[in-house]
């Protein structure tokens, strides 16, 4: 009995922290990302041993195309959400988020805002949605034609890009689901549920690709989930928050809120896409400048950098709704101070990743004798610097995000422009070499830190402070390690 009493602290303390991480946003977006991360440790495999050199660069495509459709619908979303978790902070003024003194605020949710904020979302993203079937259909047909000109099979491919544009219309449709969980600040719920599905979906595409199964059956299979996904989004909208302004008016469209929402999303989508679109538009060069074997090894290596972002930004995009919310609130004290740690956390996991990632990813694939590798290792370690680099120019745009506040547009086109014109000219000449410089170097080059200049201004922070706290000892160890690493493994090899 005095056993028991004993471990009775113990055991709560236990339950206690498995509480905080099951109720975590980091921690159930790290879940959320682990599972899709699953599926490319998994499933890859299998995909680079029973496809051939066409079928896997088709299904590696389907990324970039995704890309290009899914910043429609993920920068709406992103605005709409932070619009919302504002709202629930008390917020009377949603625009864009310029000045400390210009935030009105009750500190409790405006309700009869988020109702109709919440009809406005579902229109903006209908039309969303429409947008981005219509431009997978035509990156895919522009794609596909080099590819498949001489390949033996080509209808089952084409047909999966129907079936793929079809599921990503139903996503984008329906993700209002996802902007109202996390507006209200149901991270790790939707992430918990988000996981589950990808994980269930990852088993039954390794069962599929064992039996034989091709690139249009997994195509098949994957748009099912997203619908499945779609319909567990909903219940838990109506379970866990649709009860909470049930006694309001019916939402309806808001103009206002349309005008409001407008200005950060189109600023939003030209901004991302001039952002990370120079690398796609790179990609889509590479088609018909490599050989299918050599564009999916470009391929894989880009999917992978994709796959270490996701993870390495968790802890600060998994907080946004809260900065949403302290920022409605007018607490910017706390959320400077909560802004910090959670930047440097993702500085640090970017570092580590993108480190010793890859490398345990060559010995991988040298373990699996997989037909299909990465890029030779000196070309690899430039595409890893280069990424580095404006994955921090990415991130730094976090901060003037929470308030809706777009930054740094203009130089973002400029440097878009810039990559196109060098991709175009650089790519034929010079390969994948010439891929690494003109879609990294401009924006490297020309954007450089302004974002986080102007983003650390806004909330009164010092840029060189904040520099020092996040970047240093990260970016000390960054370049200390990738020498070693990678030029001691080149070496080796």
């Amino acid at each position: 009995m005095k056993v028991l009493e004993s471990l009775m602290p113990k055991m709560r303390s236990v339950i206690s922290t498995i509480r905080r991480i099951w109720n975590s946003p980091t921690f159930m977006t790290w879940f959320n990302k682990s599972a899709v991360i699953l599926k490319a440790v998994i499933l890859l495999p299998l995909l680079l041993i029973r496809f051939d050199d066409v079928e896997l660069s088709c299904w590696l495509l389907f990324a970039t195309f995704s890309f290009f459709s899914s910043v429609l619908a993920t920068q709406t979303s992103a605005t709409c959400s932070r619009m919302l978790s504002m709202a629930v902070g008390g917020a009377k003024d949603l625009s864009p988020y310029k000045e400390k003194s210009s935030n009105e605020t009750s500190r409790k949710p405006n309700w009869p805002l988020i109702k109709d904020l919440s009809g406005t979302i579902k229109f903006i993203n209908i039309i969303i949605a429409l947008a981005g079937m219509f431009l997978v259909i035509f990156l895919g047909y522009g794609s596909f034609k080099a590819i498949l000109s001489d390949y033996f099979a080509p209808n089952q491919i084409w047909l999966s890009l129907w079936v793929f544009a079809g599921g990503q219309f139903l996503t984008q449709a329906f993700r209002h689901y996802w902007i109202v969980l996390r507006g209200f600040n149901q991270v790790a719920l939707a992430g918990r549920w988000a996981a589950l599905v990808s994980i269930v979906c990852t088993g039954v595409s390794v069962i599929t690709i064992i039996c034989g199964g091709k690139i249009l059956s997994l195509v098949i299979i994957q748009q099912i989930f997203f619908v499945l996904e779609i319909i567990i989004l909903r219940n838990l909208v109506n379970r866990y928050v649709s009860k909470r302004f049930k006694n309001y008016p019916l939402p309806r469209f808001n103009k206002k809120i349309f005008w409001w929402a407008w200005t950060p999303v189109w600023k939003g989508v030209v901004q991302v896409l001039s952002n990370r679109g120079s690398l796609r538009i790179g990609v889509l060069v590479l088609t018909n400048a490599l050989t299918p074997s050599e564009l999916a090894s470009i391929l894989l290596a880009v999917r992978l950098l994709d796959l270490i972002d996701d993870f390495s930004t968790a802890p600060i995009f998994s907080h946004i709704p809260k900065f949403g919310r302290l920022l409605g609130e007018g607490s910017l004290s706390a959320l400077t101070e909560s802004i910090f740690k959670k930047y440097r956390l993702s500085v640090w996991l970017q570092s580590l990743s993108i480190t010793f990632v890859p490398l345990g990813t060559y010995l991988f694939l040298d373990w699996l004798k997989s037909p299909h590798q990465l890029p030779p290792l000196n070309l690899f370690t430039s595409l890893l610097i280069a990424h580095f680099f404006v994955s921090q120019i990415r991130l730094s745009l976090t901060i003037a995000l929470i308030g809706n506040e777009v930054l740094a547009v203009k130089q973002f086109i400029l440097a878009f422009l810039i990559s196109v014109i060098l991709s175009l000219i650089l790519i034929p000449l010079y390969g994948a070499w010439g891929f690494v410089a003109s879609v990294f170097l401009p924006s490297i080059l020309i954007v450089n830190i302004l974002p986080l200049q102007c983003g650390c201004r806004m909330l009164g922070i010092n840029t060189y402070a904040f520099s020092k706290y996040v970047f240093l000892f990260p970016l000390i160890f960054f370049t200390f390690s990738i020498t070693i690493v990678f030029y001691g493994a080149l070496l080796f090899y």
